[in-house]
């Protein structure tokens, strides 16, 4: 099965645990199911969906040349990065921009509308599109043809040939991926099948009891404290639970400050605004991201923490600025308004699309008010182009403009 979709609760950055989407992915590759994932289309961020869930494979893409030779291929300005897991995001690359698609207009203005149709020379009802929401189908379409090739394989040696059979181009480095190859991967050598799943583990301590679970958190092994924490994740806690989890806060290790406030995340009455705000500003992104996930789930301290979702607007991750914005849009403070604009002329210079456009969303859903872009937005048209910089500065300066007359 294949996943296009967009995911709010983060940005790959958080244990998979916490997001119900991801909780349903690794359940589905548990049950055999080759689960694979379009990873999204901006420089800045992780992800933008499940691509980060341990167990699917993570889709970015390339740009095909004019020449169509490979080894023209430019990367395509696709998400990428770490996630909570250590897992890289993409893992494997197709096609995703400069892609001819079957699109039948309904006029011939609405042909000429299109950013690339009206100065092509395709047939009337086919335009060029972009997208890793197009690469995720393509390598799905690999994977049948793996499997019609090799029918014994499962989903993982499937997953597993792709990857190693992958072609890989120095031009491509910053993605730390290679594109697909079918008659590759049908020939690899696939790894024997003796990985424990990442759902199965987890569903193993969940069904401890949680006398079990609580002693086994007093473990001296980080993975063991970081999985048994996040097997609370989404069900009732004890208090004497809820004590040892808030005791991990204080932890060295990272990963297991993350899945404690994770696990925490879920019952706003456990914990406090003073234990946030410090979280809040770790050190670690992981951390700073499960603590943003907590504060989303506790309304009642949103008017305490106004200060420091400010500062997060501008938090040195841009996983942490674009979910802080998004949160804003939440809450619609009237005080988030001015350090939202002052940060979209910068966004708009460095190309920070993601953030950007959040910060539009939380400026309309606090004041009602949105400005439409010059140029305006066409289909099929990139992100990144001059075209939607300018209109992103376009945007920008009506801002500006409008908050000096406030």
């Amino acid at each position: 099965m294949v996943l296009t979709i967009a995911s709010t609760r983060d940005t790959g950055l958080l244990p998979w645990q916490a997001d119900p989407i991801r909780i349903r992915c690794e359940q589905l590759s548990l049950d055999g199911l080759l689960v694979i994932v379009a990873s999204g289309n901006t420089l800045e961020l992780t992800c933008s969906g499940p691509a980060s869930s341990p167990s699917v494979l993570s889709v970015g893409g390339v740009i095909i040349s004019e020449d169509v030779e490979i080894n023209q291929a430019k990367p395509y300005h696709g998400c990428r990065g770490m996630t909570f897991e250590g897992k890289w995001v993409p893992e494997i690359l197709a096609p995703a921009e400069n892609l001819v698609l079957p699109m039948p207009f309904q006029t011939l203005e609405e042909r000429q509308s299109h950013y690339t149709a009206s100065n092509d020379n395709l047939p009337e009802d086919y335009a060029r599109s972009e997208g890793t929401s197009f690469a995720g189908p393509i390598i799905l379409g690999c994977a049948a043809c793996i499997w019609q090739a090799q029918p014994n394989w499962t989903a993982n040696q499937v997953k597993s040939g792709m990857i190693s059979s992958s072609i890989r181009k120095e031009r491509w480095d910053d993605l730390n991926a290679g594109l697909v190859d079918v008659a590759g991967a049908v020939e690899a050598v696939p790894p024997n099948e003796n990985i424990i799943k990442p759902y199965y583990e987890w569903n193993d301590w969940r069904n401890k009891d949680q006398s079990a679970r609580l002693e086994a958190m007093k473990d001296q092994d980080e993975e063991v404290i970081t999985s048994v924490s996040l097997s609370f994740c989404g069900e009732p806690l004890s208090d004497e639970i809820a004590v040892q989890l808030l005791s991990l806060l204080n932890h060295k290790s990272q990963k297991i400050r993350a899945a404690a406030i994770s696990a925490l995340g879920f019952h706003s009455g456990k914990l406090s605004s003073s234990a946030l705000r410090r979280l809040l500003f770790d050190d670690s992104s992981y951390v700073r991201m499960a603590a943003l996930f907590a504060l989303n789930n506790c309304p009642e301290m949103w008017h305490g923490l106004t200060n420091e979702i400010i500062k997060l607007f501008q938090d040195p991750d841009v996983n942490i600025r674009y979910c802080s914005v998004k949160l804003a849009s939440t809450i619609k403070n009237h005080g988030f308004i001015e350090p939202l604009i002052s940060g979209l002329y910068e966004d708009a210079i460095f190309q920070r699309v993601s953030i950007f456009g959040a910060r539009c969303n939380a400026l309309e859903a606090i004041t009602g008010i949105a400005f439409d872009p010059m140029p305006e937005w066409r289909e099929g048209q990139c992100f990144y182009s001059d075209r939607s910089k300018q209109a992103r500065l376009h945007i920008a300066q009506k801002w500006a403009q409008w908050n000096v007359t406030q």
